[in-house]
């Protein structure tokens, strides 16, 4: 496993989620100036390599490139190949965890519940992004952080820079946020 991928992930606080798509780029720009420090962008339809590729020769050097919605192994080999240097996934798919570890590739997972959250963990995710964000509180996430589970909380879907700080002293270390119009106050209160 790659741990300058690993290290960089878990120090990370605000990630943007890109969908693929004409305005990826653009809205990666946005996202860099904003002071993003990683960009996630999701798998979705013809296209995708070519976009991720351009997305890491566009700013490969100044913040963490990923893929997510990874649905299948094949799709963590193509992103891989196509430059990310992690990959998300909604899915507790083994294969797609066993290609990350051979591709030295950290992998985030979604859960929501205890037991998701478990089953990630023993799928060797680095990280674990509670999904939907909108339905997390702190004292849930304090909940989640007692289990003592050796991975990063991240939050991810509807972050809104009134939840972060909250979140963060609770032990949520990292915000995927896919609201351009909410990222710069996301980054904002995960410096504060």
């Amino acid at each position: 496993m790659s741990n300058k991928s690993v290290d960089i992930l878990r120090n990370c606080r605000v990630c943007a989620r890109i969908p693929a798509g004409a305005d990826a780029a653009a809205r990666a720009d946005q996202a860099v100036r904003a002071g993003a420090e990683a960009i996630e962008l999701c798998a979705a339809g013809a296209g995708f390599s070519e976009a991720l590729e351009a997305l890491v020769a566009r700013h490969g050097q100044s913040v963490l490139i990923g893929a997510g919605n990874i649905a299948s192994a094949d799709t963590a080999f193509e992103a891989v190949d196509a430059g990310a240097r992690f990959l998300a996934t909604p899915l507790h798919d083994i294969s797609i965890f066993k290609a990350g570890e051979s591709l030295e590739v950290p992998v985030i997972a979604e859960a929501l519940t205890p037991l998701e959250l478990r089953r990630a963990v023993s799928l060797s995710a680095r990280m674990v992004r509670l999904f939907p964000a909108c339905a997390v509180t702190p004292e849930y996430v304090g909940e989640l952080s007692a289990l003592g589970l050796p991975t990063a909380l991240a939050a991810a879907g509807r972050i809104s820079a009134e939840q972060v700080s909250a979140l963060r002293r609770a032990g949520v270390t990292c915000f995927f946020c896919d609201d351009t119009e909410q990222l710069s106050a996301v980054i904002a209160a995960a410096f504060a």
